[in-house]
């Protein structure tokens, strides 16, 4: 089953769950985000289902009360999991297998997981893969999904966004389905006075901050440059003295107990240095860059110039060190 054709039988009404199905894992490379509202909302149009939302926040997941809460519930159900937040997608801990094994002997389990953390193999339960690209076929059932009823005809929005980009993201196409049906004669001049703002968004810091600590001196440069003029010195100096704390308690804690716990004792930090990218810098190293970025910003209040961010950066995107 493709992410479009799930959708479609939302819409419609139709039981995506099988009979002899324990479950449904979308297997997902970014975050869905904004989307979980309108899925959860389908689900709980089709009158077979309640359906639980359980969101995780935290690395630790509490199987024990979850399974007081619902194990034996007669009612039917579907325990709705959703791996992430703010943005990132996060790591199951191996507790939730054995809640999912457990849970789908009485209820529908739909779980949003990162592919390294694919639930199950087996024919019980359905894969469905979900790529951050957006075919027309899927943007059709978008529309559907936000506002209830299958557009007729292709639409002119989704037309002219891909002519400004080569995919759009689910994230883009999900922006614009919120206007489809409400513009009407005024769409001709939305597309010239919006659409470019909404599908050809700047990087985020998020992916700046990536770059920076995967050693990409390419893309991080490219980014840098995009982003840099939109902010004032003074911000760049709060937004990588947070960067660099934040990475500096994160490697203490990780060497001192375990990446768990410094994934707890932190945030903010981009998920791939939580996940490989964190061993590729030194306490030290992280020190030293921290120490010359409140140095810059003393000089920076003395009247000084504000264009030696580059020289900060250069150390930590040194792959021969």
């Amino acid at each position: 089953m493709t992410f479009a054709n799930f959708l479609r039988l939302l819409i419609e009404g139709r039981d995506p769950f099988h009979d002899d199905m324990h479950g449904i894992q979308l297997v997902v490379q970014k975050p869905l985000g904004a989307i979980h509202p309108f899925i959860q909302k389908a689900l709980r149009a089709i009158n077979t289902y309640t359906v639980v939302v359980h969101p995780i926040y935290e690395q630790d997941f509490c199987i024990e009360a979850q399974m007081i809460r619902s194990l034996y519930d007669d009612q039917q159900r579907i325990e709705y999991i959703s791996a992430e937040c703010d943005g990132t997608l996060k790591r199951i801990p191996g507790g939730i297998k054995e809640y999912c094994a457990v849970h789908a002997k009485y209820h529908r389990i739909l779980c949003v997981v990162a592919a390294e953390d694919s639930i199950s193999s087996d024919n019980t339960w359905c894969t469905i893969p979900v790529g951050d690209d957006c075919s027309a076929e899927l943007y059709r059932f978008l529309v559907a999904l936000v506002h209830g009823t299958v557009p007729a005809r292709p639409s002119m929005l989704y037309g002219e966004a891909l002519k400004r980009v080569r995919k759009l993201s689910l994230a883009e196409a999900l922006s614009l389905t919120r206007y489809e049906g409400l513009l009407g004669k005024n769409t001709e001049l939305f597309i010239a006075s919006w659409l470019d703002q909404i599908v050809c968004q700047p990087p985020s810091l998020f992916t700046l901050a990536q770059y920076l600590f995967a050693c990409d001196i390419q893309k991080f440069y490219g980014t840098w440059e995009k982003l840099y003029i939109r902010y004032s010195p003074e911000f760049w100096v709060s937004f990588w003295a947070d960067q660099l704390w934040q990475a500096i308690v994160f490697k203490t804690i990780a060497q001192r107990e375990t990446v768990a716990a410094a994934t707890k004792g932190t945030k903010g930090l981009p998920f791939s240095f939580i996940r490989q990218d964190y061993t590729r810098h030194a306490i030290p190293q992280l020190q030293n860059a921290l120490e010359e970025l409140y140095a810059l910003d003393i000089r920076m209040k003395q009247g000084g110039i504000t264009i030696l961010f580059e020289s900060i950066f250069a150390p930590l995107l040194d792959r021969s060190r």
